[in-house]
């Protein structure tokens, strides 16, 4: 593949939706596949908190299954909340705790 058609295909599919559904994975036969599976599932969870981080930081809406609803701007919480069944994804929730600090150093 030529630079041109690899960024031409990187541009096209980091503008597709992202779904962390187990189901959306089903079929993944090539390495290919599931590493741009990977990159998608990562794409959209930075989308998902990237307006919360910094100075600027924006709070988020979220409304749990049992319907009650949490207003928030902290990275850590955000994750928490999501429902989420891709296996990459599941790992960066799972591990957050690495990357999210209440002002605190981590580690």
């Amino acid at each position: 593949m030529t630079p041109e058609r690899s960024a031409e295909f990187w541009r096209r599919e980091m503008r597709a939706p992202v779904r962390f559904d187990g189901e959306s994975q089903r079929g993944l036969k090539k390495e290919k596949d599931v590493r741009i599976s990977n990159i998608m599932a990562a794409k959209g969870v930075a989308d998902a908190i990237r307006t919360s981080l910094g100075p600027r930081g924006m709070d988020k809406m979220i409304q749990k299954s049992d319907g009650e609803v949490l207003i928030t701007n902290d990275g850590a919480t955000i994750l928490t909340q999501m429902n989420v069944a891709h296996p990459t994804v599941r790992l960066v929730v799972i591990n957050h705790g690495d990357w999210f600090t209440s002002g605190q150093n981590a580690r």
